[in-house]
């Protein structure tokens, strides 16, 4: 292995290592170093760089992704083509045997950023590597990606919405530890917490109560974690005041539960307030919940109006018909009640009231209480849905839309 190639792996001491040791790519052609022992040299005394042997015939694909090139004066007409190739882009230092004006003017005038006389030495190769590098910027840090929120709304109360939302957070938390929150704000009868058998936790009011305690770091810290992993901002025990809480407060709390965790499903509560309004607005999906009855059908049309109203029906929307059973199939059927709203449903869950009931009773996801059942690969399907705004892919290959 040659020094070069040595050098390509190379990872300086971590007391000498420049922060930006990644940003600066050096391509040194054949023959413009007389050897290798000269380059080792150089890399010992430039720890924010690192070099990368390129063949002479080389093209400029090759040489992309650098920062710096040095090359021999004696590539012929070659020179030219990839001074030409690579000026604006790429720092160019020439190893150049005739270094009188004349030659000196033609090369400057092509755009190269330094003449080095031949044999270079180390020292003025090393002044004129430190020379580049405190003129190439800094590199730009990369903007912190914020995670996604996903609203569950509900067309009408008691249609189980806040059960799917605490499975499909359990779901999720299970695959994606500590980076998956559930937020209960229906903070008049919020059962987030029983559902999943958890401790009493931290509640949009007791961020109000104080919210300079609770930064980013320290809002991760004080939500009460599940035992899949997920974490729980849970509702108030004693029933509040809706106008509690304010499109300011949520305002603050989406941001910061944005920022913190991979995927927020968020709660709401079945009427309609500003700061759910507000909330919904700072969603990236909604998930709508509802029964198969003729007046839920209503409801969700009713729901789907003031979305459009708000100018909220360009949110990405999932549409769940829940607790599916036979009777109520005999009674409507779902193509018909998708011709009465206007749109089809992303997911039908068929109903399974023990498998629900149990595992709400233990706080624990249903495919811990009954493996393989439909309600369990529901459950995948809907946690899919949620965070990706696409189904799972089936065992067989397929796609899963619909589960009765």
């Amino acid at each position: 292995m040659s020094v070069i190639e040595k050098m390509d792996s190379y990872v300086p001491d971590s007391n000498t290592h420049h922060p930006d040791a990644d940003r600066f790519e050096i391509g040194v052609i054949d023959g413009a170093v007389p050897n290798e022992g000269l380059l080792a040299s150089v890399a010992a005394h430039l720890p924010a760089a690192r070099f990368r042997r390129i063949d002479r015939s080389a093209s400029a694909v090759a040489i992309s992704g650098i920062d710096a090139l040095i090359l021999p004066g004696d590539l012929g007409p070659r020179l030219d083509a990839l001074l030409a190739e690579t000026v604006d882009r790429i720092k160019t230092v020439v190893v150049l045997e005739d270094t009188s004006i004349g030659a000196s003017r033609r090369l400057f005038g092509l755009g190269v950023t330094d003449i080095l006389p031949a044999p270079v030495t180390e020292s003025a190769l090393i002044l004129s590597l430190e020379r580049i590098i405190r003129t190439i910027p800094p590199a730009e840090p990369k903007p912190r990606s914020e995670g996604s929120v996903v609203a569950m709304l509900k067309a009408g109360g008691g249609v189980g919405a806040t059960f799917l939302a605490s499975q499909v957070a359990a779901h999720l938390g299970r695959r994606n530890e500590g980076l998956v929150a559930i937020a209960d704000l229906d903070i008049q009868f919020g059962t987030v917490t029983d559902y999943m058998d958890a401790a009493q936790s931290l509640t949009a009011i007791d961020i109000l109560s104080n919210p300079a305690a609770f930064t980013d770091v320290a809002l991760a810290a004080a939500l009460t974690e599940h035992a899949s992993g997920c974490r729980i901002l849970g509702a108030p025990k004693d029933v509040t005041p809706l106008e509690t809480l304010s499109t300011s407060h949520v305002e603050t709390m989406v941001g910061s539960l944005k920022r913190t965790f991979g995927t927020t499903l968020v709660d709401l509560p079945a009427v309609w307030t500003q700061w759910s309004f507000r909330t919904l607005q700072l969603s990236d999906r909604i998930v709508l919940v509802s029964h198969l009855t003729v007046p839920h059908m209503q409801m969700i049309k009713r729901q789907l109006r003031v979305l459009a109203a708000q100018r909220l029906d360009d949110k990405p929307l999932v549409l769940v018909l829940n607790q599916v059973t036979s009777d109520q199939l005999s009674a409507l059927s779902v193509k018909v009640a998708e011709k009465a709203i206007g749109r089809a449903f992303d997911l039908v869950i068929g109903d399974d009231d023990r498998a629900a009931n149990m595992a709400v009773n233990q706080g624990v996801e249903v495919n811990e209480v009954k493996r393989g059942s439909k309600l369990a690969a529901s459950i995948a399907q809907l946690a899919s849905l949620a965070a990706t705004g696409a189904p799972a892919v089936a065992a067989g290959g397929g796609l899963n839309l619909k589960f009765w």
